[in-house]
């Protein structure tokens, strides 16, 4: 038996909600069907869009802290025009 792990990614989760997408333009489903589809595209979706703006959130993040603050004293200049 193998041990292996297999793992979703955010890519993966993406790229089915692609398929969900082009197979409902290309009416692969019923009509009962659209209901729980639908409400499942919706829900991945949202949950695609939480983890960007997280990612997103936290790629600010890290730039700000990785910005030198404004008012250190290699930032300010301490010399004097006209000298």
């Amino acid at each position: 038996m193998d041990n292996t792990v297999t793992q979703i990614t955010v890519a993966d989760l993406d790229a089915l909600r692609g398929v969900v997408d082009l197979a409902a333009r290309r009416g692969a489903f019923r009509a009962e069907e659209l209901t729980t589809i639908g409400a499942t595209y919706d829900k991945l979706t949202a949950f695609l869009a939480t983890v960007v703006a997280q990612a997103q959130a936290t790629a600010d993040a890290n730039q700000d802290s990785d910005a030198p603050a404004a008012d250190t004293p290699a930032e300010t200049d301490t010399t004097t025009q006209g000298e």
